[in-house]
């Protein structure tokens, strides 16, 4: 083999690499990137800056796995909650900015640690991630506010008027029937005996 040969070879070796090679990157450009949620909880704020009792901002950041933001992409947040089994309970649906960033404002039923989960759907661009967050709720505001019935009070003090009611009117009457039965008992003639009539007279009869 001269060198006129051996450089022909080189040329084609050159050639074919790079056109076996681009069905790989070919493959690799058309996966989706691999992406990641960081969730994080802080107090809910309102207009004036105060802090809501009860309430906080669960925030989601949502990069690539280089750490680039994703925009734009729908961030799904649900807590994990068990009743008649492990079930999600939907807490709201939240776009991101430019700078990945998404948060719902989560209200706790109770106090205690709270499991939030954050979701992104996969497509062409983004592979699908998730991220899990566990809240320890310090307070808790009940979403219904239990207000007293307006007769409630009435109906207490009804309930107790009848009760002294009834207890006065069982103690009158044992006391008509107790005055009864010593009436009886100390009338003239309650030892069996006979009570002479009104302007009868007593004869003696001697033997």
């Amino acid at each position: 083999m001269n060198r006129l040969h051996l450089r022909f070879m080189v040329i084609a070796i050159a050639a074919v690499l790079p056109l076996a090679a681009a069905p790989g990157r070919a493959l690799a450009q058309d996966q989706p990137k691999a992406t990641k949620i960081e969730l994080s909880a802080k107090p809910a704020l309102d207009d004036h800056g105060h802090p809501r009792k009860g309430q906080y901002a669960i925030v989601a950041i949502v990069t690539t796995a280089d750490g680039r933001y994703v925009a734009k992409r729908a961030v799904q947040f649900v807590e994990n909650v068990e009743f008649f089994g492990r079930r999600s309970a939907q807490l709201g649906s939240v776009v991101t900015d430019g700078t990945g960033y998404a948060a719902v404002v989560y209200q706790p039923s109770q106090a205690g640690q709270h499991t939030i989960v954050a979701r992104i759907a996969g497509d062409k661009e983004y592979a699908a991630s998730e991220g899990t967050f566990a809240l320890d709720a310090t307070e808790a505001v009940p979403p219904f506010t239990e207000h007293p019935l307006p007769l409630a009070s009435v109906g207490r003090w009804l309930s107790i008027s009848l009760a002294v009611l009834g207890v006065a009117f069982w103690a009158v009457l044992l006391g008509v029937l107790g005055r009864t039965v010593w009436r009886i008992g100390t009338a003239p003639g309650a030892d069996g005996g006979m009570v002479p009539a009104a302007g009868s007279r007593t004869e003696e009869v001697s033997m």
